[in-house]
């Protein structure tokens, strides 16, 4: 039980480091899209000398990430959900503060997926421009 109690304390730090990736994310989504742009424009006016990889990435880094977010959503909505039916009814505090801390944690846990993406596409995006200026 005092586990239990203990990891709440570690609640407002999770929400801390999921708003900051969330600031991330925010701040490079707009950075990937500008960097993506031109090869979209290529693809536009010629087709057959386009980057076809860094297309194809577009959509499906897109679904993965988003996928593996619904996921993690799914995965913490089942767990609240069954928890209390699969526990023995003296655990009561312990399956309250774990599902608080599983209801805090959620939002940063699903959209981790989503921020890995953007960010190592803001990466590798930003290592090719500095790679092709001269």
């Amino acid at each position: 039980m005092i586990a239990a109690w203990a990891r709440l304390w570690t609640i407002p730090v999770a929400c801390a480091d999921a708003g900051v990736r969330m600031v991330e994310t925010m701040t490079f989504a707009p950075l990937v899209v500008q960097g993506r742009l031109p090869a979209i424009q290529d693809a536009i006016s010629d087709p057959w000398s386009a980057d076809h990889a860094e297309l194809r990435r577009m959509v499906g880094e897109k679904m993965v990430a988003w996928s593996k977010a619904a996921v993690s959503l799914q995965r913490d909505a089942m767990t609240l959900a069954f928890r209390p039916l699969s526990r023995n009814p003296t655990q009561m505090w312990s399956d309250w503060t774990s599902m608080i801390e599983i209801a805090c944690r959620m939002p940063g846990r699903s959209h981790r997926p989503i921020h890995r993406a953007v960010v190592a596409n803001h990466r590798r995006l930003s290592s090719k421009r500095t790679q092709q200026t001269p």
